[in-house]
């Protein structure tokens, strides 16, 4: 800026700094799913020259037009656990981005996350018929649950008795309700188990 008078002028510079709302931040990043919520990293937007304070995460099934609403705090944002969501479930998500000055408007959504399914129930009705070198294991399938996801078989555990860290495992089809273990030691007691197992893991005991 000039200021001038009879006596002459001098000239001033002045740094101005524009300050507003953000921009629009990018969707959501994917940490890490579990089984009900997901880990999501919120992006940093252009801040409009003004510390991002807060952020409104929005997220829905994809077959479902009606977003769940969510208030993130700014310092929560790298690392957030969206939580109270179904196991073995998509959801798509959007941000947007909130300083003192106002609201951004919404990112794109993000890709489709999927949380992970729950471990499977145990299988029912185990029962164990033994030979003298061979024990036939019967069962059937543990209950099913759509949070469960799809079977990808059983393991079949067994061990000589007082020596459950030495189980030895063999796998059985997803369809199967029948093993048969072989070759064992005569006059030798064994502990027998089954499992289901999927994608999610194995099933407790």
């Amino acid at each position: 800026c000039v200021a001038e008078n009879f006596m002459g002028q001098t000239t001033k510079t002045v740094d101005v700094r524009l300050q507003g709302p953000p921009g629009p931040p990018d969707p959501p990043a994917l940490i890490s799913p579990l089984t009900r919520s997901l880990r999501l990293r919120l992006n940093t937007p252009s801040t409009g020259n003004s510390p991002i304070t807060d952020y409104k995460l929005q997220y829905r099934r994809p077959s479902v037009q009606n977003w769940t609403l969510v208030h993130v705090r700014a310092p929560q944002a790298s690392n957030y656990e969206l939580t109270h969501l179904a196991a073995n479930t998509a959801y798509v998500t959007r941000a947007r981005a909130i300083n003192k000055f106002g609201r951004s408007g919404y990112s794109t959504e993000s890709e489709i996350y999927e949380t992970l399914p729950l471990l499977p129930k145990p299988a029912r009705g185990v029962r164990a018929t033994a030979t003298a070198t061979e024990i036939r294991v019967t069962w059937r399938a543990p209950n099913l649950d759509p949070d469960m996801g799809s079977l990808i078989g059983y393991k079949v555990k067994y061990y000589e008795a007082g020596k459950a860290n030495s189980a030895t495992v063999e796998s059985a089809d997803p369809s199967a309700t029948k093993y048969t273990i072989k070759e064992l030691n005569r006059g030798t007691l064994y502990a027998v188990g089954v499992y289901a197992y999927s994608a999610a893991g194995e099933a407790p005991d």
